[in-house]
Parts: structure tokens; C-alpha cells; sequence
């Protein structure tokens, strides 16, 4: 959890600076700076989905080394997620939107979010009490 909030504040933080830097002419985008600001934190996550994942182990070899390793509580947690969502959807219908539009990404502010997302850097934690945990190094 301290992983996921602290990548929360750095994103917020590199958002904002994105966003004041297409205020400031500084950054080109045909979008609105908040639009533009969106678009940067998608390509920022995805960015940092990324080196999450590569975290997780995912081979069963992996899987009975996570005992050790630190990604153990994000497996444990990624299936609680997939079993969660497959519940809440279980007993909905899900149709097609009557109308759909279509949506553009600012290039500019996916590039930037993607290089802003390339630079977080995720180390594996060292184990404390409850078990192995996420660290963010100082960037």
C-alpha cells in the first residue's frame, strides 16, 4: 500500500509540473493543460504498470520463490483484484454504449508521461514484520 501511495504522490507532483509547463508554453499541446495533464498521467502509469509487474513473479517457479522475494503481497493482492472484479461483474450486464466518440491522445503528453514514467525507479523492499514490501528510491 505504502508502493501504490507513494507512487501516487510522485504522480500527482509530475502531473502538476506537466501541466504548468503547457500553461508555460514550455510543453506543445493542442489540448487544454488539464487534458493535456490527463493524457501525461495515463502514459505515466503505464509507464510504472509496468515496472510493478515486472516486480511479480509469474511462472510457478516464481510463484513458490515469492515466499522469499518481494513480490509475494502483489500476487496475493492481484488475485484478490481479478477475484473481486470477476465477482462485482458476475451478476451485471454489460452493453455497448449507444454512441461512441472519437478520442485522441495528446502525442506530446504521452511521450512525456511515458519518459516521466521511465525515471520512477522501484526497488524491492526489505522485509519488516509483516513481509516483504515495495520501495521507491529517491529519484
Amino acid at each position: 500500500m505504502y508502493a501504490y501511495e507513494a507512487l501516487l504522490t510522485k504522480l500527482t507532483l509530475a502531473r502538476r509540473e506537466y501541466v504548468s509547463q503547457v500553461r508555460a508554453g514550455k510543453q506543445r499541446s493542442s489540448y487544454s493543460p488539464e487534458t493535456a495533464g490527463d493524457h501525461f498521467a495515463l502514459a505515466w502509469v503505464s509507464a510504472v504498470h509496468g515496472k510493478i509487474h515486472a516486480l511479480v513473479p509469474r511462472s510457478e517457479k516464481d510463484l513458490a520463490l515469492a515466499q522469499h522475494s518481494s513480490g509475494h503481497d502483489l500476487v496475493t493482492v492481484e488475485a484478490q483484484d481479478k477475484a473481486l472484479i470477476e465477482q462485482y461483474l458476475s451478476g451485471r450486464e454489460i452493453g455497448k454504449a449507444r454512441k461512441q466518440r472519437d478520442f485522441e491522445l495528446d502525442l506530446n503528453a504521452q511521450i512525456g508521461g511515458l519518459l516521466a514514467g521511465q525515471r520512477v525507479e522501484l526497488n524491492p523492499g526489505l522485509a519488516t514484520g509483516g513481509g516483504p514490501q515495495l520501495q521507491l528510491a529517491s529519484a
